[in-house]
C-alpha cells in the first residue's frame, strides 16, 4: 500500500467525525494497492492497443472499397469503428497520463494536482466518447431491427442516426458536469458522485436493454422463419450464429461485468481487471467479426487482390513484348555487321 491517509482536526480541537457513523474517522482512499492498480492499467492498455490495431484498418477497408462504404450498415459501421477508436486514444491518454502518474507520484506531485483542469477535460472527454459508444450501439440495432420489420422498406438516408450518435451524448455528459462542478468537485473528479454518477448511466444502461430487447425481436422473427422450414438444420445454425454475432455489437457482453463488488471484497480487484478487458477489448471483437470474419468483406479485398495481380501480369507481358521486339530487331541488324565483317576478313586475306 503506498499513499497518505487524512485525519483532520477541527476547530473545536477533537478529530473529524465520520459523516454517517459519527465516530472518528481517518480517510484512507488515497492509500492504493500498488501491484493490484498497475494490474488494471496494464490490462486497459493492453485491451484499448488490442481494439485500436484492429479498429484503424477495418475503417480504412471500409471506407477504401465504393461497394462497402455506399452501403447505409456500412457507414454506421465506420461511425461505430470511429467512436470506439476515439475512446480506446482517449483511454490510453487517461490510464498513462492521469491513473499511471497518480501511482508513480505523490499526490501534490501528480498530473491531477498539477493540471487539474486539464484533468477534468479528459475526464470529460472520456465521458462523452463512452456514452457515444452506447448511443451509436442503439443505433446499430435500431436500424437492424427496423431493417428486418420492414424488409422491403430500406431507409435512403441515416441523418437520423448521425444525430442520435454524435448528439445524443452531449445533453446527459452536459449536465453531470455541470451538477458535478456544483455539488462535487473534488480533485479531477475522479471519485464516484454517488447518485449523480447516473445522469450519464441511465442512458447508457437504457441503451443496452433497447439492444436486448431488439435481440430478441429479430430472434423472434428468425424463429418465425424456422417454424415454416423445420427440416433445414442450417437455419438453426444461423439463428445461433447470428445472436453470438450480435451481442458484441449491442453491447450485450457488458451484462457480465455490471454488478460491481465492494471495495473491501475479496474479487475486487479481480474484477477490475477482467471488468477493463471486457469493456476495452470491445471495438477491436466488433471489429474481428463485421470485417475480419465478414464474408463480403474478405471477397471486396480478394477481388481488389486479383486484379491488382492481373494488372502486375499485364504490365510484365507487355515488358517482355517490348524487350521481345528490341530483340527480335536487334538480331536483324547483327547479320549485317556478320556479313560485313566476313567480307573484311576475306579481302584481307587475299
Amino acid at each position: 500500500m503506498q499513499g497518505h491517509a487524512d485525519k483532520k482536526c477541527t476547530e473545536n480541537r477533537t478529530w473529524q467525525l465520520h459523516p454517517s457513523s459519527k465516530k472518528e474517522w481517518t480517510d484512507y482512499s488515497k492509500c492504493v494497492n500498488l501491484k493490484d492498480v498497475k494490474g488494471v492499467v496494464y490490462a486497459s492498455v493492453a485491451a484499448n492497443a488490442f481494439s485500436l490495431i484492429l479498429l484503424l484498418p477495418s475503417t480504412i477497408v471500409f471506407l477504401l472499397f465504393r461497394q462497402l462504404r455506399s452501403q447505409q450498415r456500412i457507414k454506421l459501421h465506420v461511425c461505430v469503428f470511429s467512436s470506439f477508436m476515439v475512446t480506446s486514444v482517449l483511454s490510453l491518454v487517461w490510464e498513462l497520463l492521469v491513473y499511471k502518474d497518480r501511482v508513480e507520484h505523490p499526490w501534490k506531485d501528480s498530473f491531477m494536482v498539477r493540471n487539474e483542469d486539464s484533468c477534468k477535460v479528459i475526464n470529460i472527454l472520456l465521458r462523452y466518447s463512452t456514452s457515444a459508444n452506447f448511443f451509436w450501439m442503439f443505433c446499430e440495432g435500431f436500424y437492424l431491427f427496423r431493417l428486418l420489420v420492414h424488409a422491403f422498406h430500406v431507409p435512403k438516408r441515416i441523418n437520423l442516426y448521425f444525430f442520435i450518435g454524435l448528439v445524443g451524448p452531449i445533453a446527459p455528459v452536459l449536465a453531470y458536469s455541470v451538477f458535478r462542478w456544483k455539488f462535487a468537485n473534488d480533485t479531477c473528479w475522479v471519485k464516484n458522485a454517488g447518485p449523480l454518477e447516473w445522469i450519464v448511466y441511465t442512458p447508457n444502461l437504457l441503451s443496452i436493454l433497447a439492444n436486448l430487447m431488439f435481440l430478441v425481436g429479430i430472434l423472434r422473427i428468425m424463429l418465425t422463419q424456422l417454424h415454416r422450414h423445420p427440416n433445414e438444420p442450417s437455419n438453426y445454425r444461423r439463428a445461433m450464429k447470428a445472436t453470438f454475432i450480435l451481442m458484441p455489437l449491442f453491447g450485450l457482453q457488458l451484462f457480465l461485468v455490471i454488478y460491481r463488488p465492494t471495495a473491501d471484497s475479496s474479487i475486487q480487484s479481480t474484477y477490475e481487471i477482467v471488468s477493463k478487458v471486457v469493456i476495452d477489448s470491445q471495438g477491436g471483437l466488433i471489429a474481428l467479426v463485421f470485417c475480419y470474419f465478414n464474408k463480403e468483406v474478405l471477397t471486396c479485398i480478394k477481388s481488389y487482390l486479383q486484379k491488382l495481380s492481373l494488372g502486375r501480369g499485364k504490365m510484365t507481358a507487355t515488358m517482355l513484348s517490348n524487350y521481345t521486339v528490341v530483340s527480335q530487331r536487334s538480331i536483324g541488324a547483327n547479320p549485317v555487321n556478320d556479313n560485313a565483317t566476313q567480307n573484311d576478313i576475306q579481302m584481307r586475306t587475299l
